[in-house]
């Protein structure tokens, strides 16, 4: 194997991105790096495709971006809906075990309301960012998905397929796809800066996340071919992550907890979204 258009990839990959998240998060430290942090999304794409100019490796873009939907609808339901059961299923875990952590009075949401002026109730706030996370944000989300998912699982992983069993290959994918958000992540992004073990703990953690949803997404391009498969459920998982912290009480969201949840990228309320991938892969390697 000719591992000159991998190291390639990654030099892209990381270097440019990795000096604008310094430059911008740790030295300037802007007030807002929302920006930022998007743009990074489509740094994998752009390093494919220098990737692709330098060594001339003709990758298949028009078919890999080819959405594919006939005969892989349940693909695509599974990509849209299944991060939602997910982040579901690791807060009532997560809630299980710190039950003292459960807001039962939304003070959280209610501050939110009063904030907005708006005559809601939490109630009816809930149900609104749960159809939004069911209808049209992960098709948002995946315009900014794509860009990350056409260089992990189009290029990135494939490419390690050719010298490494599968789960070698996702292990060492998930490894890559975190480490590449350390810069942000230290900063604060997913976890803060203010739980144990910092900021060990947090990579462990992001480790944890990236092989969970790296896995089901690098299953559904293996069986579809189309990287907008693994877009949406990017997509989904952006919009459905962080749902559960709206039932946390305020004054867990910050802190020694973060890491552990109740968002889908904490390492209890992960727990669900890693077992079901490892029972994916498993599966997968048994047909």
């Amino acid at each position: 194997m000719n591992r000159k258009p991998l190291y390639t990839y990654l030099a892209f990959a990381f270097i440019p991105i990795w000096i604008l998240w310094i430059l911008c998060i740790w030295i300037l430290r802007l007030p807002n790096a929302v920006l930022v942090t998007s743009a990074g999304m489509w740094c994998p794409a752009l390093a494919l495709f220098l990737t692709d100019r330098i060594h001339h490796l003709h990758f298949p873009w028009k078919d890999v971006l080819k959405p594919k939907i006939k005969g892989n609808g349940r693909s695509y339901a599974f990509a849209w809906f299944m991060p939602v059961v997910l982040a579901l299923a690791g807060m009532i875990l997560y809630f299980v075990i710190f039950r003292n952590q459960f807001d039962a009075e939304f003070e959280y949401l209610n501050q939110q309301i009063a904030a907005m002026g708006q005559p809601l109730t939490p109630t009816t706030v809930i149900l609104i960012t749960l159809l939004q996370v069911l209808t049209y944000a992960p098709l948002i989300n995946c315009l900014l998905a794509v860009g990350e998912e056409l260089g992990w699982r189009g290029f990135l992983y494939p490419e390690l397929r050719k010298s490494f069993s599968p789960l070698k290959a996702h292990l060492i994918t998930a490894l890559i796809w975190s480490l590449w958000h350390l810069p942000i992540n230290m900063a604060g992004h997913n976890y803060g800066i203010q739980y144990p073990g910092y900021p060990f703990i947090g990579i462990l953690a992001m480790f944890m996340f990236c092989l969970s949803i790296g896995i089901l997404m690098s299953l559904l391009y293996e069986k579809t071919g189309s990287v907008w498969v693994c877009a949406i459920l990017h997509g989904a998982v952006n919009a459905a992550a962080s749902f559960p912290i709206i039932f946390q009480k305020l004054s867990y969201m910050s802190g020694a907890y973060t890491v552990l949840g109740p968002a889908l990228n904490g390492m209890i309320a992960g727990l669900p979204a890693l077992v079901l991938a490892l029972i994916l892969l498993k599966k997968g390697n048994k047909s």
